[in-house]
């Protein structure tokens, strides 16, 4: 046997690092054979919480509308229709008619059902009319489809106050107080830059509820009064109402007045239109026409004299065209000056 040769401390480490890389290996390989633990008897997914007190039952809660809801049972892609159990079929109206005009009740007098727009139901409902002829003050109307509705009463001079009215199965024969109400007056002044009135300007008041429109005219004082006015929403135009000196102005009105604020348009002139044929004869009759730019338009008709005067014209240069008998025609441009009559001869012809 030769001599026996000192490896030294170099292999002693190498030993260790072999028997270090072994436990190692031996741990992964137990790991990854151990089965998989299971979850303890009963516990199948996620534990789930009972929803909060406030929101139970709020599927259940009665609807009015036709309108569709999605639900949390229903798939993404279907509709269920909420609720309508409540309006279906027919209830009564009962009431008591009150008069705050000071008039007494009417003799003719008409009870106004009109279905409320905010609450609709699937059915669409038709305005209900009916006619009280013996000046009632009490009333009961039957057959009405149920759901909602604004009431109210048409008269001669009262006004027009809405009241809404409910009518679903449980709650089919409400009982209400209507009340009959004068109607009231908007009045108001028009001056101009100089703080003079301006007389014989036209007003126009529109009612946005297309109840009709009214038109005045000032007075000398500059003033105008809409008197036997209704509640509602209207707007006002001053001048022209094609082509206006102002407005239209938004305005809310409600009885008994309005005291609407002072307006005031630029100075304004006036022309005297003289229309006469090609003999220099004066035409009856022929309709004056004119435009110029911030409001300005005229519109008159000529009289006996071949004459047309218009006023309350803002300053500027006007194209006018005169309009005589079949097709005769006459053109001409005036230049309307502040606070002045201008005076000018069309010649009309065939």
């Amino acid at each position: 046997m030769g001599p026996i040769q000192d490896l030294g401390p170099r292999t002693g480490r190498v030993s260790t690092l072999l028997a270090l890389a072994l436990l190692i290996g031996l741990g992964v390989l137990f790991w990854s054979t151990r089965p998989a633990e299971t979850p303890p008897a009963g516990l199948t997914g996620p534990p789930t919480y009972p929803a909060p007190p406030e929101r139970e039952g709020e599927t259940e809660l009665p609807e009015l509308t036709g309108e569709f809801t999605s639900q949390r049972d229903a798939s993404p892609t279907q509709a269920t229709p909420q609720n309508t159990a409540r309006t279906e079929g027919v209830g009564a109206l009962r009431g008591v008619l009150l008069d705050r005009t000071g008039e007494g009740v009417p003799a003719h007098w008409t009870l106004v059902l009109s279905p409320n727009t905010a609450i609709r139901t699937p059915r669409p409902r038709q305005e209900l009319r009916f006619q009280f002829k013996e000046g009632e003050e009490r009333f009961e109307v039957g057959d009405v489809p149920l759901g909602a509705y604004d009431v109210w009463v048409e008269a001669p001079g009262a006004n027009r106050r809405t009241t809404p009215v409910l009518l679903v199965k449980g709650s089919s024969s409400p009982f209400v107080s209507l009340e009959l109400h004068a109607r009231g007056y908007l009045e108001g002044v028009v001056l101009d830059e100089a703080n003079q009135a301006v007389g014989g300007l036209t007003v126009t008041l529109v009612s946005v509820a297309k109840r009709g429109d009214r038109s005045t005219q000032t007075d000398g004082a500059g003033r105008y009064l809409f008197d036997d006015l209704l509640d509602g929403e209207y707007q006002i135009y001053f001048g022209a109402r094609n082509n206006p000196l102002i407005g239209p102005e938004d305005l809310s009105f409600q009885a008994p007045s309005l005291h609407y604020p002072v307006r005031r348009v630029p100075e304004l002139g006036s022309v005297l239109v003289r229309v006469v044929d090609v003999s220099r004869s004066p035409i009856v009759g022929a309709k004056v026409d004119g435009f110029a730019p911030r409001g300005g338009i005229m519109s008159g008709e000529s009289d006996s004299e071949g004459l047309c005067e218009v006023s309350n014209l803002v300053p500027g240069r006007y194209r006018l065209s005169v309009r005589g008998n079949g097709d005769s025609v006459g053109r001409a441009v005036c230049i309307i000056a502040s606070g002045a009559r201008t005076e000018i001869e069309v010649i009309v012809r065939d």
